[in-house]
């Protein structure tokens, strides 16, 4: 189910719009992405919302001057490989999670033909409220319960 998105012009990349998804998110939260989210910016925004990032690390990234959460991390998947560190972790949760946004680009596109951001997101609410029911109809999706 989607429950966060950011409507923006096509050359912004994912990571400039980060912390302004986090604002929609509950504490405990998850979020898997992928290495392009790997940064010590974005986990560090992420332990100070209280949700947990769950994305692996780059290649270039050492157990050296980073912070301990991400040495920790470079550890583990250097220990055990990338599959069973994607068990450990839940990462291969993240495929279920691109499927949704695949299926939802597939039935609605990657763009709006509209001009001004706000019809934009007018536009694209619509489309998730309708996939959501859709694709999750016995999801309750009141927030009244």
């Amino acid at each position: 189910m989607i429950v966060a998105f950011a409507v923006t012009e096509s050359n912004v990349s994912d990571s400039e719009v980060f912390e302004e998804l986090f604002k929609s998110l509950p504490p405990r939260s998850k979020i898997y992405g992928d290495k392009a989210y790997s940064s010590r910016k974005n986990h560090k925004i992420a332990k100070e919302k209280g949700i947990t990032l769950i994305s692996p690390p780059k290649k270039n990234f050492s157990t050296r001057r980073r912070a301990r959460e991400l040495q920790q991390k470079v550890r583990l998947l250097k220990k055990y490989g990338y599959k069973h560190w994607s068990r450990i972790t839940g990462y291969f949760r993240r495929f279920a999670m691109e499927w949704v946004f695949s299926s939802f680009k597939r039935l609605f596109g990657e763009r709006t033909r509209a001009k001004i951001v706000k019809a934009s997101f007018a536009t694209v609410m619509s489309a998730v409220m309708l996939f959501n029911t859709i694709a999750f109809p016995t999801v309750n999706t009141n927030p009244s319960g």
